[in-house]
Parts: C-alpha cells; structure tokens; sequence
C-alpha cells in the first residue's frame, strides 16, 4: 500500500539562499544573476521530513531585463556562490523561480 504524501504532509520553510551567482541555460551562461529563494521542505504530521519532497520558490534578476524575458518557461541550472548548482524553472518575466521534489514513490534515486 503506497502512502499519499501530498494529502498528509505541509511544507515548512527550511533553508534561505541569496547571493550572486551564474546561470546556464541551452547552452548559454548568464554570470552576476541575483538569486533569493527558500527551500520548502514537506513535513509529515508527526513533524518528520518526507524525504525527496521539497519546493524552491524566489526570484533570480539578471542585469538585462531582455535577457531576463527569454527564459520564461525554461529549465535553467542556477549556480550558486558557493558552488552549488540548482535546477529551477523560470516562471515569468519578473524573475520567479520554481522547483519541486518529487518524493520517495516517484523513482529509485531516493
């Protein structure tokens, strides 16, 4: 019997990241792009992680509107100052970034 994660679990704000960093997309590298997202981690009732269920949710402002507007609706990978790369969706012209975990019943990986 598979557990419904979704109908028994919260997101509770876990981790804030802000910096300036680079982004790739479709083979393009994009450098000084701002980033400011949360990371939101899904909770069980009994107030455990549900492990792989996350949410990124901030803004990323690139020094050219223009470009900015060229990345609504794609995939990016937002490397952060530290190093660490982040795969995120662009969700409009203002910036938003988006991204979600899958969970432990989606694949093998977690």
């Amino acid at each position: 019997m598979h557990q419904q994660y979704s109908s028994e679990s919260q997101f509770k704000a876990v981790d804030r990241k802000t910096g300036v960093g680079s982004l790739q997309c479709a083979g393009e590298q994009y450098t000084n792009v701002k980033y400011d997202f949360t990371r939101f981690q899904a909770m069980t009732r009994a107030g455990l992680p549900v492990p792989g269920l996350h949410r990124l949710d901030g803004q990323i402002a690139l020094s050219n509107s223009d470009e900015q507007a060229v990345l609504v609706g794609q995939s990016i990978v937002l490397i952060l100052e530290d190093g660490t790369p982040m795969n995120m969706t662009v969700t409009d012209e203002s910036g938003r970034i988006l991204a979600h975990g899958h969970g432990p019943q989606s694949c093998g990986c977690c």
